[in-house]
């Protein structure tokens, strides 16, 4: 099946003051069925499509060519100290197999407002996340990183000194993904700080992810910032420009450790993350966990929990790339994520495709479908992970 690209367009209007927003939208492009309409993120949301107003997903079970609609929310979500992350940030069509979309969305803020996203027309894209803040400061440069990119860091008005030390982590990181995997999947990408309670960062969406700002104890401030940011862009790889294709997701967690445990080996980082994420697989005993990765025949583990989420779809998948790794060889697996990202921009990528494009059969079974005792699992993943050398400078 081909690509099914859905065209949107329009404007919106964003009152962080009053906490609402409105707009008007047109998509166009649409496939004949199987799309969904889900709304933005807030409360009180309404969707005014064809004469009806809708307060929840919209089923498009006959769309037309084209479909105009407005859309209103009377309380965005709440800013976490002075910020708004809005998760999506407009009503998104959903649903389409090989689908992805093409945007392109105006949005006006009052002045003196920070609004930190994708601001041109951009594809592909599953999703179109915003943050918003009031005089939020921001720095950026150009780099290039196989297509000339504006790299962008906004921050709160107390974090001013943390704002230099991202962009120089992102230029860093935008140049090693470009010469590993390709040129950076789209023209513009904002890193903007997230929760200062939380550890790690999240995706948002395209050429978005906000980085939290609690540090684990045991990891060093400068080596956790390097590769925080390393690991949030290349999810704009993978999980952003290829979206996922099974549920539960874990092709594009894996690949993200995977490849941004090839810039800690290249930058001398000692951090400590990817060890830590296999051990708790390794340890998941008392956790009552299933271990199926998913994505194959048989059982499909339960909704995730926040320890299988850690255990199983972040521990036991990077270490499966390592397994990989070992399997087919560290040049012919640079060579297929190379090839993935030149071919596949829109594309959803999961167990079966991966697959399908570098064999290896038995070890897809073994740990993909398979629930046994991980010291059972072949492949050299496993012993690798666990033994993960300080790494070095190539």
């Amino acid at each position: 099946m081909g690509m099914a690209l859905v065209h949107l367009d329009g404007e919106c209007r964003l009152d962080p003051e009053s906490g609402t927003c409105q707009g008007m939208l047109r998509a166009t492009g649409l496939p004949p069925t199987g799309a969904r309409l889900i709304p933005p993120a807030g409360q009180g949301v309404e969707i005014l499509l064809e004469g009806k107003t809708y307060t929840g997903p919209v089923d498009l079970h006959s769309p037309s060519s084209r479909m105009d609609l407005e859309f209103r929310i009377r309380a965005l979500p709440p800013a976490i100290q002075g910020i708004r992350y809005l998760e999506p940030a407009i009503p998104l069509v959903l649903g389409i197999p090989d689908g992805v979309m093409e945007l392109s969305v105006r949005f006006l803020t009052p002045p003196g407002w920070t609004l930190v996203g994708p601001q041109a027309p951009f594809a592909p894209a599953t999703t179109l996340a915003l943050a918003l803040g009031q005089d939020l400061p921001r720095l950026h440069a150009a780099v290039a990183a196989g297509r000339p990119v504006r790299l962008e860091v906004v921050v709160r008005p107390d974090e001013q000194d943390r704002a230099a030390r991202l962009l120089s982590a992102g230029r860093e990181a935008l140049g090693f993904l470009a010469r590993t995997l390709g040129a950076f999947p789209y023209p513009e990408m904002s890193l903007v700080s997230g929760d200062p309670l939380r550890q790690g960062g999240t995706p948002l969406g395209p050429s978005l992810a906000a980085l939290h700002g609690r540090i684990p104890p045991e990891e060093d401030p400068q080596d956790w910032c390097r590769w925080l940011v390393a690991h949030e862009l290349v999810h704009q790889y993978f999980g952003q420009a290829i979206p996922e294709a099974d549920k539960p997701g874990w092709v594009w967690l894996g690949l993200g450790l995977y490849v941004d445990w090839l810039f800690t080996q290249h930058a001398g980082l000692n951090c400590q993350a990817h060890r830590r994420l296999v051990q708790s697989w390794v340890d998941r005993e008392g956790m009552d966990l299933p271990t199926r990765l998913g994505g194959g025949p048989g059982r499909e583990p339960p909704h995730p929990s926040v320890s299988f989420r850690q255990a199983v779809l972040h521990g036991k998948a990077f270490a499966f790339f390592l397994a990989l790794e070992a399997r087919i060889g560290r040049p012919n697996l640079a060579a297929l994520l190379r090839r993935l990202v030149r071919e596949s921009p829109g594309r959803p990528l999961g167990r079966s495709r991966l697959e399908e494009l570098c064999g290896a059969t038995d070890l897809f079974e073994a740990w993909v479908d398979l629930e046994i005792h991980h010291r059972r699992l072949p492949g050299a993943g496993l012993a690798l992970a666990l033994t993960l050398p300080r790494p070095s400078p190539e």
